[in-house]
């Protein structure tokens, strides 16, 4: 039986075990299972998206958070102000964790349920095999989906969409888009969608288009994306058209003559393992987003973006290297 049971080997799953480690944990009681342990959602998906945080902040919270790594020299020569790729970010995490995977134990596979009955029963399934472990503490760091809302329109992936090479193979010439959300992402996809010359319509829910970093606006777009966006508002780009959710007839037109829906409105926790405590269903998706913890569930936890932590404000949640680090310390340690 193993003390602690990672789930999922992606950005927060890895900066999990780096912490169960600097905070003096035998690495032969830790298990951390993943079908595919390459860093994730963020390595696989995400990699080519230009993060809205300066790299210094990703930097700055690994160094102070494990003092005792050494940093890969090419990590050292990035500026600290430039607003890297995300394939970097998970590049670095994945980088430092390597030596300490070779010491714990590793399952390659996908878990599909976590019974608890005095200690968690995780089933994993490989291929055909489906095999159980048991743990005293578990952790999901299980990744999360897009939203999406109940439409008749064929939707384009939103990592499709940040790509603009696989976004060409979607759409052509005369279709016509209709974009949901424009925060970091959304801004981004319209910049592929222009460069596209696809006639395109986005639609926001706030009380106004953009909110940028340079107002003060927390977790407000800024770089390349800021810019984009100022270019926007200048009506630079004749095939875009950026409207309020609140003008609902001109929404539902708009809907109605789109060739395509993609979803920028954030993410949900994924819902695909069947949690139980003493043969109760208990949802994986309700937590604490203070503490992690997983609603009625005995040492169970939920960390990274699936689970993002309450920011100071009360108002908004966090997700990033730094807000991880931080919200795994004060619910663990």
């Amino acid at each position: 039986m193993y003390s602690h049971c990672i789930i999922g080997a992606g950005t927060s799953g890895l900066l999990l075990l780096l912490l169960l480690i600097e905070h003096g944990i035998n690495p032969s009681t830790i298990l951390i299972i993943d079908p595919y342990f390459d860093g994730g959602d963020l390595r696989r998906k995400w990699g080519q998206v230009i993060s809205n945080t300066p790299w210094s902040k990703t930097y700055e919270s690994l160094k102070t958070a494990f003092p005792s790594l050494k940093m890969p020299l090419w990590a050292t020569e990035i500026s600290l102000d430039n607003l890297t790729p995300l394939s970097q970010i998970i590049g670095l995490i994945h980088e430092l964790a390597l030596p300490i995977l070779s010491k714990i134990k590793m399952i390659q596979g996908t878990v599909k349920k976590a019974e608890y009955d005095k200690v968690w029963n995780v089933s994993v399934q490989h291929e055909s095999d489906v095999s159980v472990v048991d743990t005293e503490n578990i952790y999901f760091n299980i990744g999360s989906e897009q939203k999406t809302l109940d439409l008749s329109i064929p939707s384009i992936p939103i990592d499709i969409a940040l790509n603009i090479t696989s976004l060409r193979s979607y759409v052509k010439s005369t279709d016509k888009v209709i974009l949901f959300g424009t925060a970091h992402s959304g801004t981004l996809i319209l910049k592929n969608l222009a460069d596209l010359s696809i006639q395109t319509t986005a639609i926001y829910r706030a009380t106004k288009p953009f909110f940028f970093s340079r107002d003060g606006e927390y977790n407000g777009i800024k770089g390349d994306a800021a810019v984009f966006a100022d270019e926007i508002i200048q009506k630079k780009y004749p095939t875009l058209n950026v409207i309020s959710a609140s003008l609902v007839s001109s929404v539902i037109r708009e809907t109605r003559s789109a060739n395509w829906a993609i979803y920028a409105t954030g993410f949900e926790p994924r819902n695909s393992i069947e949690i139980s405590v003493n043969g109760e269903k208990k949802s994986i998706v309700k937590y604490s987003p203070t503490t992690g913890k997983i609603t009625d569930c005995p040492n169970a936890w939920g960390f990274g973006i699936a689970y993002p932590s309450q920011a100071p404000d009360g108002i908004h949640f966090d997700v990033g290297v730094a807000s991880f680090i931080e919200h795994i310390k004060c619910a663990l340690f």
